[in-house]
This record gives structure tokens, C-alpha cells and sequence, in this order.
């Protein structure tokens, strides 16, 4: 039988012992909303992507258009790193949908 590949992230801890390789490799990926929402992840996102405003670590009126500049930075840097811009095209569809 195949069984689908999956991984559960309940903290900061589950996701930095996780490899991109076992990321990659999931079939699924579960996420606790509090990891989404922890300083730490959000200052690592805006990091990431290079956005030219930071992610406020709490919920504000400037949060969504941050939010959405940000991923949009972040789909562009994954498309330098992994030069796969239709994979990173669904990701942003995926992302803004969830987010919505």
C-alpha cells in the first residue's frame, strides 16, 4: 500500500527539526495556527522573502497588505531558489486562499 507521506508541525520545535527534504518529500503538511502566528515564524517569513516591511507580530489593519506583499516577495525568492515558477504559482493560489 502507499501510504501518503505526512508531516505534523504542533511547534516551533516540530518545524526546526524538520528538513526541506522532508518537506519537500510530504504528501501533506500539518500546521498548528499558533505556529502561523508565533513572532518567531513571522519574523522568519519577512526574512525570507526580503520584503521591504516586516510582518507585524500581531493582528492590524496593515497586516493583510503586508501579508500579501510579503508572500509575494517570498513566491518571488522560491522562484530563485528553486526555478520552478509553475509550482510556485500554485503555492501563491494556495497561499492567498488559505489566507482568505
Amino acid at each position: 500500500k502507499d501510504a501518503m507521506r505526512r508531516v505534523s508541525l504542533f511547534g516551533m520545535s516540530d518545524f526546526n527539526k524538520l528538513t526541506i527534504k522532508q518537506l519537500q518529500q510530504a504528501d501533506i503538511v500539518f500546521v498548528s495556527v499558533t505556529i502561523l502566528r508565533a513572532v518567531n515564524y513571522i519574523a522568519r517569513v519577512s526574512a525570507l522573502a526580503g520584503a521591504s516591511r516586516v510582518l507585524p507580530d500581531k493582528a492590524s489593519r496593515m497586516f493583510d497588505d503586508i501579508y500579501e506583499e510579503t508572500i509575494g516577495c517570498l513566491l518571488e525568492r522560491l522562484k530563485d531558489l528553486t526555478g520552478g515558477e509553475k509550482r510556485v504559482e500554485k503555492l501563491y493560489k494556495d497561499l492567498v486562499q488559505a489566507h482568505k
